[in-house]
């Protein structure tokens, strides 16, 4: 099974997902993977009609699961925008694979990793 981001909110409302997602994910390498090669990173963005799902359990609950590419990861940046940013959170892994998370608002949707 490969590493996955799992987005979570409870209680969640239409508006907090309503703005696109980003998922920038930058690899461990100095060149970009072939995907990245012009930004420097492989865009994941996605938009949670696509992705995500929303529980109709009392309160509701909405989630999305992104999985990450097969390769070394630096780092990750995620949030939400819809022309500005509406939160971010950047997830470092240093070089013993430890993972150093952000903190994001509390408004925002909790960005969970999954190991395989």
């Amino acid at each position: 099974a490969r590493a996955a981001i799992v987005y979570t909110k409870s209680p969640c409302l239409p508006g907090d997902v309503a703005a696109r997602f980003f998922v920038h994910v930058f690899t461990r390498r100095s060149e970009a993977s072939p995907a990245g090669a012009a930004t420097g990173f492989d865009n994941l963005d996605f938009d949670f009609r696509e992705r995500g799902m929303r529980e109709s359990s009392s309160p509701a609950r909405c989630l999305a699961v992104v999985a990450l590419p097969d390769y070394s990861i630096a780092r990750i940046r995620t949030g939400q925008f819809d022309r500005t940013v509406v939160w971010e959170a950047q997830i470092r892994f240093d070089s013993r694979a430890n993972v150093l998370p952000a903190a994001a608002p509390s408004s925002a949707p909790a960005a969970t990793l999954r190991g395989p």
